[in-house]
């Protein structure tokens, strides 16, 4: 229990710091620095993504095996 918690928090804290730095790099206006946080932001997402499915499968593999 204390695992999804701290997967959770993490994620959050990912989330957060990609849009922090969207955020800052359209006020100073680096491109290249965009394109990296855009890049960052995208496998953030992903990430979180590819977690969901991981619950997903893994819960309705306990309902098949109850």
């Amino acid at each position: 229990m204390k695992d999804r918690k701290k997967e959770k928090n993490i994620r959050a804290n990912l989330l957060i710091v990609s849009f922090v730095l969207l955020v800052v790099t359209k006020i100073i206006g680096n491109a290249i620095m965009g394109g990296l946080s855009v890049l960052f932001a995208m496998a953030v997402v992903a990430s979180v993504i590819t977690a969901k499915i991981g619950e997903f499968m893994r819960k309705r593999k306990e309902k098949e095996d109850v």
